[in-house]
Parts: C-alpha cells; sequence; structure tokens
C-alpha cells in the first residue's frame, strides 16, 4: 500500500523527545495491534521502525521510586492548598478586626494567582529543558518563604490581612511546580504502567487536599499555645513552620536521591530506522482536551469552595466556635480521605482501572452533586437556625439567619463525606487519563500548565464568589450555583461521549487526519 498526502506530509517527520507511554496510552495497544495497523497502511521500513519502538519500551521499567517521590511532592501541592482552608478565617478574624469574609475570599483566591502565573511559565521551563529538578525545586523554595511567612503574622501589628495575601500567593506561585510533576508522570511511566501511575499521581494530589485540613486538626488541642521570643507557636502557627520543614526535606530529596528518568521517551540515541524517521503526529483532540480542562475546573471549583465555606457554614448553622469548626471539619475530612484512598487504590491496583474512564467521570461528577443536594434549605427542614446579632456570640448573625432552616447535622456530613470520597477520585483520575489519552504522544509540559491555570482560575473565582454569596444570601446560592457548573459538566460528557477517547494515530482506509503541517490520508 502507499500513503498519499499534501506536499508538506511528503517530508517523514523525524523522532524527537516524544512521550511512547502517552503513545500506548492513547492507542491502547500492544505490540500486536500496533503491528496490525502497520500492515495496513505504512511501508516496509516504518513497520521495522515501529517493532523496534514497541520491542524498546517491553525492556524498560517504569522509575517507580522517582516516580513516588514526585508523587509524594505532588501530595505536598495538595496540602499546601487545603491544610490552612478550615483555621484560616479564625487565624485571620483573630488577627485583625478588619478584616471579613470577603477579605478571606481574595486571600484564598491569591494562592491561586500565584498558581496561575507559575503554572504556566514551570510548563515552559519544563517543555524547553526537559527538566523537572530544577523547576520544582524552585517551586518547594517559594513554598518554603511563604509558609514561614503566613507563620510569623502573630509578630505583626498592623496589616495582617493583607501580609497573609501576600503569603498565600508565594506559596502558591511555588505549588505551580505541580504542573511539571504530571508532566514527569506522563513521560516517565512505561505504556504498561500508564494507567497505574496516572492513578497514583492523581491520588496523590488529591489525598494531600484532603489530608490538608486532617493536619491541620491535630495541631489543634495546642490551642493559643506558647511564645519563644518573636515567635508565637499555637494551632494556627505550628502547622505553617511544619510544612517549612516538610518541604526543606522534600528539596533535600529531590537533590540527592531524586533521579530524572524518561522510561516512556525515546532520545536521538535510542531511534531506530533510517534518520530517526517516523510516523505523521495528528493533531491533539482538542475538544476533548477542552472538556477535561473544564473537568478540572469543576473539580478545583468545588474542592474550594467545599473548604472554603466549611468553618463559616458550620460555625452559622450549628453554632459552632472557632475551635469546634476546626475540628469537625478535620474529622470528617479524615473520614472522606480514607474512603479517597481506598477508592483510589482500587483505581490503581484492581480491574476497576480498566473500567472505561467517561463511567468512572459520571460516578464523580454524581458524587460532588450529592453534596450539594445535600446542603440545600428544604421545606421539610423546620430547626431554625440561633441567631445572635453579634459577631462576638456563638450562632448565626447574618441577616439571612432569620429565615434559612438548619440542615441536619448527619445530612451535612454524610453529603460532606460522600462528596469528597466519591467525588475527588472519580472525577481527577478519568480526567487525567483522558486528557493524556487525548494528547497523544507529545511532551505534555506545556498542556499539563495550561490544565493548571484553568484549575487555578476556578480556585481564583471560586472562594470569591462563595464567600460573597453567603455572606449576603446564605448557603443556598452558593451550592445551586455549583450544581449549575456540575449539569454543565454532565452535558459536556453526554454530548461529546465518542470525542473522550484515545487520539487516534492511524487513519482508517480512506480516511485522513490534520496534523500541524497540513493533512495526511490512508488510501
Amino acid at each position: 500500500t502507499k500513503r498519499d498526502s499534501l506536499p508538506h506530509t511528503t517530508q517523514k517527520r523525524r523522532l524527537t523527545s516524544v512521550s511512547l507511554a502517552s503513545l500506548a496510552l492513547s492507542q491502547n495497544i500492544r505490540k500486536s495491534t500496533l503491528y496490525e495497523e502497520s500492515e495496513e497502511g505504512y511501508t516496509k521500513e516504518e513497520e521495522k521502525l515501529a517493532i523496534c519502538l514497541a520491542n524498546e519500551l517491553d525492556t524498560r521499567q517504569s522509575p517507580w521510586f522517582s516516580l513516588w517521590l514526585g508523587n509524594i511532592c505532588q501530595c505536598m501541592c495538595g496540602i499546601q492548598f487545603s491544610i490552612y482552608m478550615m483555621s484560616m478565617w479564625p487565624y485571620l478574624s483573630n488577627l485583625d478586626d478588619s478584616a471579613n469574609l470577603t477579605f478571606l475570599g481574595w486571600i484564598i483566591a491569591a494562592y491561586s494567582v500565584g498558581q496561575a502565573i507559575a503554572s504556566p511559565v514551570f510548563g515552559v521551563w519544563n517543555q524547553r529543558t526537559m527538566s523537572t529538578k530544577y523547576p520544582v525545586g524552585l517551586g518547594l523554595i517559594f513554598c518554603i518563604l511563604g509558609n514561614a511567612l503566613y507563620g510569623v503574622l502573630p509578630s505583626f501589628t498592623s496589616g495582617v490581612k493583607w501580609i497573609m495575601l501576600v503569603s498565600r500567593f508565594i506559596i502558591g506561585f511555588g505549588s505551580g511546580n505541580y504542573a511539571v510533576l504530571r508532566s514527569y508522570t506522563s513521560s516517565a511511566s512505561v505504556p504498561r504502567d500508564k494507567m497505574k501511575a496516572i492513578a497514583l499521581a492523581m491520588g496523590s494530589y488529591v489525598l494531600g487536599i484532603s489530608f490538608g485540613p486532617a493536619i491541620q486538626m491535630v495541631f489543634t488541642p495546642i490551642g493559643d499555645g506558647f511564645t519563644v521570643g518573636v515567635f508565637h507557636f499555637n494551632m494556627f502557627t505550628i502547622p505553617a513552620f511544619t510544612m517549612c520543614i516538610i518541604n526543606a526535606i522534600s528539596l533535600i530529596l529531590l537533590f540527592t536521591v531524586f533521579k530524572e528518568e524518561y522510561a516512556g521517551i525515546l532520545s536521538k540515541s535510542d531511534r531506530a530506522g533510517k534518520d530517526g524517521e517516523y510516523f505523521v503526529l495528528p493533531k491533539a483532540d482538542w475538544v476533548a482536551c477542552a472538556v477535561c480542562i473544564y473537568m478540572f475546573f469543576i473539580q478545583n471549583c468545588v474542592s474550594t469552595m467545599m473548604e472554603t465555606l466549611s468553618s463559616p457554614i458550620t460555625m452559622a448553622l450549628y453554632g459552632f466556635n472557632d475551635q469546634q469548626a476546626i475540628v469537625s471539619s478535620g474529622i470528617a475530612q479524615a473520614v472522606s480521605s480514607t474512603i479517597e484512598i481506598f477508592n483510589n487504590s482500587m483505581l490503581a491496583f484492581t480491574r476497576l482501572g480498566k473500567v472505561n474512564p467517561r463511567y468512572i467521570l459520571l460516578v464523580g461528577l454524581a458524587g460532588f452533586s450529592f453534596y450539594h443536594l445535600c446542603i440545600l434549605p428544604y421545606p421539610f427542614f423546620t430547626t431554625p437556625l440561633v441567631y445572635v446579632n453579634s459577631t462576638n456570640g456563638q450562632g448565626c448573625y447574618y441577616e439571612w439567619c432569620q429565615t434559612m432552616p438548619q440542615v441536619p447535622q448527619p445530612v451535612y456530613w454524610t453529603g460532606y463525606i460522600v462528596g469528597i470520597g466519591l467525588g475527588f477520585p472519580f472525577l481527577a483520575n478519568p480526567t487525567g487519563t483522558i486528557f493524556s489519552a487525548a494528547l497523544g504522544p507529545r511532551n505534555q509540559g506545556n498542556m499539563q500548565g495550561i490544565m493548571a491555570l484553568f484549575g487555578s482560575i476556578a480556585r481564583i473565582i471560586a472562594p470569591i464568589v462563595a464567600t460573597a454569596l453567603f455572606q449576603s444570601t446564605g448557603y443556598m446560592w452558593p451550592m445551586l450555583a455549583e450544581l449549575a457548573v456540575l449539569i454543565i459538566g454532565f452535558v459536556l460528557v453526554f454530548v461529546f461521549w465518542k470525542r473522550l477517547v484515545p487520539l487516534k494515530i492511524a487513519p482508517k482506509s480512506g480516511k485522513s487526519l490534520n496534523y500541524k503541517n497540513g493533512t495526511f490520508y490512508k488510501l
């Protein structure tokens, strides 16, 4: 058979640093099926090249030690985003009387602004240099500085809310290295380990988000703590200093024992065939990529809103004080995180990971929807809120507290635990899998940076909108707004169901595919 194409495609493309791990994921094939495709439309020389590539990958092993170190760093990114979520408002209100919930929304958004700026920058750095160690290391240094500033806030006598905002921005900028870590997972894992590697990587990040508040809860019994010189050690500052130590340890491990091994990439020395010739690489399915980016947007919207409003909701609905709000939310986080660990393990190590990721995606959307449906003021909720006309009393002091009913605690906590336990793993993992598959055999540094950018945008918008709506109208409208976002997600999955599939590397006979220099045909 002979392959015909437009003039641009008559010149065969050379093999650059292409992630063949992504190729195997996008094709979901073994060597035998790769041979079949070659026999249908490629020359004998190209068939030999394909066989050499497959054999080369079959002899390699994924660098699991380095992948696990990367997963630990991804977990740190998640923890640094969520660890202060439930304690931030009590911490801020105790230090600065001029702060309100609206400004809290801006502080939470500052983290995401920093990450939104850093993610594309780190992504391009990784794409250009194929270096993971240095971008990630720089990010960890920023995280250490930001957490240290957050921990010394009690030492300042004025402008505390603005200094807290700056500290969260610095931490967010450092966490922009998350895009580089995601790209490394894709490039370092060999085809047979791809699904497992993505599940563990995504699970590590989501686990960090879930465990952050639980870690904060551990230090709650310290209370007001003690003072050593100018440093205040209490239930709010010790977690910050602890994160400085953990990030420093991660930085040391990164530059001493972490080895950058790209088992899923063929370098120039690995090339086979005359002049390193390779197949034409089609364009990625940008519709499928856009849907996945929106799913990542949803995940970050929901997680930010849940963690931002957790303490204000429990304090308003159930009259909890600062310590009670942190402890109760931390316990719920610990329970949901246990469920999440179990679900992520099922995806990584059992046949559940082989289920069509589109179905798993729907389960994740349903889990988040269940939480929001639980937290609505239904007419059959008849218990009134305890209204107080002062911010110093325990109870609900907003105007809407006089008309809104109380959501029963069993209903609230069940929705919270199920929402995190099912929503996070079953939305994050299939989103990452489908996204990598839709991109195909490409270095994914830039695209992972763009995906992280939109996640950061979600975390900028969600806390500002959620806190403003909660403060002015109550808990109903934030829930309805998030439900609308989730419904759009359901619609996109069903409308583009057939597009959420692996990139087709070779078209069927008589069909064509677009690539960056034009169109190629298979006859």
